[in-house]
């Protein structure tokens, strides 16, 4: 049941996915210029490219937390493409997606809104626009979106993800 769950989310995102993007100018329904590449995986990820505004805000302050997850993950064993998230649908900073070879991947984000971190501590929980809530994992200022990970691989993540 969980499989399908997981299989039926992941065709809506790949879905909207195609329906925000536009094959003249590459231009995402915000208006903001896409990368090329950069589309959402049909993995179910929220891969795109950042928006300006993003991207520009998660420069004032330090990425390198995404520098160890990426060692974790190298740690485990675990061969991963990365890709940048569209954060401002989770209302971050920065995200990034790593997708793995059996075409699993996990999100992860950087926060720098106190009261947002706050309201997702409280609920275990976060709020994608367009997609709803999903269930987190939280370390400090990161949020992991582990729900499309693999699943023989999944506590192994969750615990190296707590532990950075």
């Amino acid at each position: 049941m969980k499989k399908w769950i997981s299989f039926l989310l992941c065709a809506v995102l790949a879905v909207f996915s195609t329906a925000c993007n536009s094959e003249d100018g590459n231009i995402s329904s915000s208006g903001s210029p896409l990368s090329s590449g950069n589309s959402m995986a049909s993995s179910g990820s929220l891969s795109s490219g950042s928006s300006m505004e993003s991207s520009s805000k998660a420069d004032s302050f330090d990425t390198s937390v995404f520098q160890s997850v990426e060692n974790g993950l190298k740690d485990l064993g675990l061969s991963y493409t990365k890709k940048d998230a569209d954060a401002g649908l989770a209302k971050a900073e920065k995200g990034v997606t790593y997708t793995f070879s059996d075409g699993k991947s996990i999100d992860v984000y950087l926060f720098n809104d106190a009261n947002l971190l706050e309201e997702m501590a409280n609920s275990a929980m976060i709020t994608i626009e367009g997609i709803g809530e999903m269930p987190v994992e939280m370390n400090n200022n990161l949020i992991l979106l582990a729900g499309n990970a693999p699943e023989d691989e999944k506590q192994k993540i969750i615990d190296m993800f707590k532990k950075l």
